[in-house]
């Protein structure tokens, strides 16, 4: 639903696929994110597509992967913040993966606090990784969209459902506050909704956030 409106408000849209836990943990999925953007920019023009005006979106574990992606391609370069302890796997040496912007959806966005919200979602984060955070906490670190928090980030949009029992709405909360302590652009847009939400999209909660996502579109690709 989310691609079928942006796409009918004139966005190129493209809907990608990663390699999934647990035959591919950690940082698997996050390479083929940042791979796909090194495809998208390679083919920019077939597509007709703005190299320079590219955005990250997903939902629930793909927030999550939207966010580090979009990180960790902008931060690489800065001393201040610990290196990404991978390179995409794709394109040429020294390749430019850097997104302009970021929207997350109920993401998972401070894996430390996440894995302790219950038995289930430390159980999903120790299969996502291949390991516990508490067995391996610099694999979980790594992982962990707070690591990487810094003013370089691109602009981000979180929504999140205020009464999400799946990833609670603390995870946004946390990460939004961490970021903007940073000097990085970012909005919180809370939503009185479930997890899930916004795949609804004909309801009223689902149509709040599609214009939220519209409008930040529109302004961060129109500076």
């Amino acid at each position: 639903p989310i691609a079928e409106a942006l796409t009918a408000q004139g966005y190129v849209v493209f809907c990608i696929n990663y390699r999934l836990a647990p035959a591919y943990p950690f940082p698997a999925a996050v390479e083929d994110v940042q791979c796909a953007v090194i495809w998208v920019r390679e083919h920019a023009q077939a597509y007709g597509v703005d190299p320079g005006k590219i955005a990250l979106l997903g939902t629930s574990a793909g927030g999550h992967l939207a966010v580090l992606g979009g990180l960790t391609a902008s931060t690489r370069i800065m001393s201040s913040v610990p290196p990404a302890p991978w390179q995409p796997s794709c394109g040429e040496q020294g390749e430019d993966y850097r997104v302009q912007a970021v929207i997350s959806c109920f993401g998972p966005l401070d894996l430390e606090f996440h894995g302790r919200e219950s038995p289930g979602s430390s159980r999903i984060l120790a299969t996502f990784l291949g390991d516990t955070c508490l067995q391996a906490p610099s694999l979980c670190a790594a992982a962990n969209p707070m690591t990487y928090v810094s003013h370089v980030a691109p602009p981000m949009l979180l929504i999140h459902g205020t009464l999400d029992d799946v990833v609670g709405y603390e995870n946004s909360e946390r990460f939004f506050h961490a970021l903007s302590n940073a000097g990085g652009q970012v909005i919180l847009l809370p939503v009185k909704a479930r997890h899930g939400f916004i795949i609804h999209a004909s309801t009223e909660e689902a149509v709040y956030a599609l214009e939220a996502i519209y409008a930040f579109l529109e302004d961060v690709f129109s500076a």
